[in-house]
């Protein structure tokens, strides 16, 4: 069992997706499983998964008919094997420290989940977005994060 499981669900973005998975390799923390949900990609995306499947036995890819974003996710999740886990969207890319950061955090206090705060880039302008929860009551979290009003 991997320490952490890094889900990836990818459509369509061949363009997009090596600068994430590079920075996935990139990593100081090795103990990970990344799992490349195909979601029927009609472009080069499929070929690239497998690329990086071949060359490192962390990154396993799984091809299926499209069904949307969460689809992808849900799909990964079922598969993930990690003590945690962790999306990833194609077009992000992190720090080099990012996960031995957010697993020291989680060890450290014994926690089922972890927020961090991120940095929004578009063509104009890089964002820093803290990210604060509204409580510390689990249910409180979910709903602000993960429900939609």
């Amino acid at each position: 069992m991997s320490a952490i499981s890094i889900i990836v669900p990818i459509y369509n973005m061949e363009k997009l997706m090596c600068k994430c998975l590079d920075s996935i390799l990139a990593k100081n923390f090795k103990d990970y499983e990344c799992l490349l949900i195909d979601d029927g990609s009609k472009d080069e995306s499929p070929a690239i998964c497998d690329e990086y499947a071949a060359n490192d036995a962390r990154f396993k890819v799984f091809h299926k008919q499209n069904g949307g974003l969460n689809d992808a996710r849900n799909y990964g999740l079922a598969r993930a094997k990690g003590e945690y886990t962790i999306f990833f969207d194609p077009d992000d890319w992190v720090d080099e420290d990012c996960l031995n950061d957010i697993y020291a955090k989680a060890k450290e206090a014994n926690a089922d989940m972890v927020i961090c705060d991120y940095y929004n880039q578009d063509p104009y302008q890089i964002r820093y977005v803290k990210q604060e929860p509204i409580s510390l009551i689990h249910h409180d979290i979910l709903k602000d994060n993960y429900l939609s009003t």
